[in-house]
């Protein structure tokens, strides 16, 4: 479990920057070709039109902060509900943040809610790896006893 919480912790520290910039890109229409050339992408796939670009920018927003739940739950061991109410302050933030006219871009409570959404799916899927891996744990040290006790 040491390993996957350091790969967890990793993880985090080379997505934060990466999310942050995607986040507070100064160029809103740069975010919107990018959202725009993943509706391209996937209809060019056989994906009906009736998805679209706007839908996409809805899932992006939430599958953007699963990754943090995740961590903030399985690698950084906090409980769930701590974890999503940070994330969704964080995004809050950020949505705040794009508030300011350098940024070109358009805050939306809606993104606000589907990170809080993404960090709630994330947080719950790092609880059960997390209930997962102590569930191994308690078996192996069970075993161990059990080991022990045949010498």
């Amino acid at each position: 479990m040491r390993l996957v919480r350091r790969l967890g912790l990793g993880a985090a520290v080379l997505l934060a920057p990466v999310l942050g910039a995607l986040l507070l890109w100064p160029d809103g229409e740069a975010v919107r070709r990018v959202v725009l050339d993943v509706y391209l992408f996937f209809l060019d796939r056989g994906v009906p039109r009736s998805v679209t670009p706007e839908v996409y920018a809805t899932g992006l927003n939430v599958l953007a902060f699963v990754p943090l739940g995740l961590l903030g739950v399985a690698g950084l061991r906090r409980r769930v509900l701590p974890t999503v109410l940070v994330l969704a302050g964080v995004s809050a933030l950020v949505e705040t943040a794009q508030l300011l006219p350098a940024l070109h871009r358009e805050a939306s409570l809606l993104d606000v809610a589907c990170n809080a959404a993404g960090a709630l799916v994330g947080a719950l899927l790092g609880s059960a790896l997390r209930d997962d891996a102590r569930v191994d744990q308690r078996t192996n040290e069970a075993g161990d006893v059990g080991a022990d006790d045949r010498h």
